[in-house]
Formats: C-alpha cells, sequence, structure tokens
C-alpha cells in the first residue's frame, strides 16, 4: 500500500476532500489499492489526512508548458481542470509548481494522475484530525496522529 505525504499547502485540501488527485513521480499506484495521505511523514509532525481507495493511477507526463496523460496531450480546458482538481489556482500556478519541484525545464515529470476515494471522517476524529494539522503546520508535534 504506497502512502502520499502532502505539502502542507495542500494538506488542508485533501483533508477536507476538495483535493481527490495527485500527481506522483514513477508508477507505484495500482487501481484497487488502499490509498493513505500523510502531511509530514516520518517526522513527529505526522498527520493522516486521508484513507481510501484508489480510483485511477494514469500515466501522465508534465512537460514546461503541456501535459500529457495517457499519451495524449490535454487541451487548455483539460489542463486547466486538472489544475484545479490538483488544488491550483491556474494554469501557470501548475506548471510553475512542477517546473520549480521537479526541474520539469530539463527533464519532463514522467509519473501518474492519482484519483482516491476518500473513506468518509466525521465528528470526533475529523476534529482531531483538524486540530492535529494545525499544529504541525504551526511547526509543533502532532500528537497521538501517527497511523
Amino acid at each position: 500500500m504506497p502512502a502520499a505525504n502532502f505539502k502542507g499547502r495542500f494538506a488542508s485540501l485533501v483533508l477536507n476532500q476538495s483535493k481527490r488527485t495527485t500527481i506522483r513521480p514513477g508508477a507505484r499506484f495500482k487501481v484497487g489499492d488502499a490509498f493513505m495521505g500523510y502531511f509530514g511523514m516520518r517526522t513527529k509532525r505526522c498527520v493522516l489526512l486521508v484513507e481510501g481507495t484508489v480510483l485511477h493511477a494514469d500515466a501522465i507526463v508534465v512537460y514546461p508548458a503541456a501535459v500529457s496523460v495517457l499519451g495524449a496531450l490535454l487541451s487548455d480546458a483539460q489542463l486547466a481542470a486538472v489544475a484545479e482538481a490538483d488544488g491550483f489556482g491556474s494554469v501557470l500556478e501548475f506548471l510553475n509548481f512542477f517546473m520549480l519541484t521537479y526541474d520539469t525545464g530539463k527533464v519532463p515529470l514522467v509519473g501518474q494522475l492519482v484519483g482516491w476515494s476518500p473513506v468518509a471522517v466525521e465528528g470526533s476524529e475529523l476534529r482531531r484530525r483538524l486540530k492535529a494539522l494545525s499544529r504541525a503546520l504551526a511547526g509543533l508535534p502532532a500528537k497521538g496522529t501517527r497511523s
């Protein structure tokens, strides 16, 4: 069961379930796998954000100014939809993120566009995770949140 670690800017979006996709290098996710998403993996600030099931793990290539999914270049509208679903405000912000994070200006990022179906988290468990995430984002240990 591969797990994903999310940067702080995406953590609350994953926790509130408005972000249900991620782009990852390599090809380690498979449809039907259990999905676990964390903030601060392998640190004292680790917080479990989401558990679920992988719905799709599509081949993706991110170039400096274009993206292909399953071998087909995305139209402007499709690229905008992927960027928005992945937590970005614009295509430019999306492409810049991948240029800075993965140096896609030199070598394109080859990986997977992973989507998951989250297990609903409500009530006291959701409040606990929100509190733990707030502490973790502030740089404090997220007590009792590591799974």
